[in-house]
């Protein structure tokens, strides 16, 4: 077992999810496959020369940052003593697009199939997040109460959230006779997939008529649509902060700097008209 196998063999140890240990182990095969040497052999000039090639052959600022903090926690447990050195490049923050309600229900009445239906509303009035709508079981949902569990999120963190009559009603007439099982299976009867999921959506939002150039419809986009339209509704920001199985507040405070109808409600309420005739 190499080095950059014992770190990755670490990660799994701690408890990472497989899609970080995914990206780890990707990023440092990458390196090591581009330049040759482990990244914990190399200079900090050398793997800054080996970030800027990856700039200019055309990656974003996003992915090189995510390449940067892999690099520097792979030779801070390499113990080296210089990986601050690597400082991963500034990411502006862009907030996240939301849903109307009415492009949602567009979207349901679009959905060919009744599966679909009942995923696209369970979506977006529970604020699932695709994998965990994909990890569902039959027994997880009490359709009478409206209440899901959410077994073993991001984090490997329990929790429940809840969805609505609509939603239950649409999942009991897709269930049939069904009462146990994964919750949604695709043509063969096997768990259906996040990408599979993926498509659907936006494949329902093209025939929903929402332009892929104005809104990306995907499973996130539904979670983003559900916390920002809980805000609009005065739901207290640390009760989001629960039901999306955020760790930190700091992760859902970013959906107060999206509702636009909040804060045009609030600046009307100041009310700084000054009574001029024009």
């Amino acid at each position: 077992m190499n080095r950059i196998e014992r770190f990755i063999a670490e990660l799994e140890l701690e408890g990472k999810s497989k899609h970080t240990i995914k990206t780890y182990k990707s990023i440092l095969n990458t390196f090591l496959n581009l330049v040759g040497r482990d990244p914990a052999d190399c200079s900090i000039e050398k793997i800054k020369d080996y970030l800027l090639e990856r700039r200019r052959s055309g990656y974003n600022i996003s992915t090189l940052y995510i390449h940067a903090v892999v690099l520097r926690r792979y030779l801070s447990w390499a113990g080296r003593t210089d990986y601050e050195s690597i400082r991963p490049p500034r990411v502006g923050r862009k907030l996240p697009e939301v849903l109307t309600p009415e492009e949602i229900r567009s979207m349901v009445e679009a959905a060919g199939r009744l599966r679909d239906k009942a995923i696209i509303l369970l979506l977006y009035t529970s604020g699932l997040r695709v994998s965990e709508l994909c990890n569902l079981n039959v027994e997880d949902l009490d359709l009478e109460r409206g209440i899901v569990r959410v077994r073993g999120g991001k984090g490997r963190k329990d929790r429940i959230s809840f969805f609505t009559r609509e939603a239950a009603e649409l999942i009991r007439q897709y269930l049939g006779q069904r009462r146990s099982g994964p919750l949604f299976i695709n043509k063969v009867g096997r768990r259906m997939r996040p990408l599979n999921v993926q498509r659907m959506i936006k494949k329902a939002g093209k025939k929903a008529g929402i332009p892929d150039w104005q809104k990306r419809c995907t499973p996130h986009k539904l979670r983003h649509s559900f916390s920002t339209h809980l805000l609009d509704r005065n739901v207290d920001i640390r009760y989001i902060q629960e039901l999306l199985g955020h760790s930190s507040l700091a992760t859902t405070q970013i959906y107060t700097h999206v509702s636009i109808s909040t804060l045009k409600k609030h600046y009307e309420l100041a009310n700084l008209e000054l009574g001029i005739e024009t």
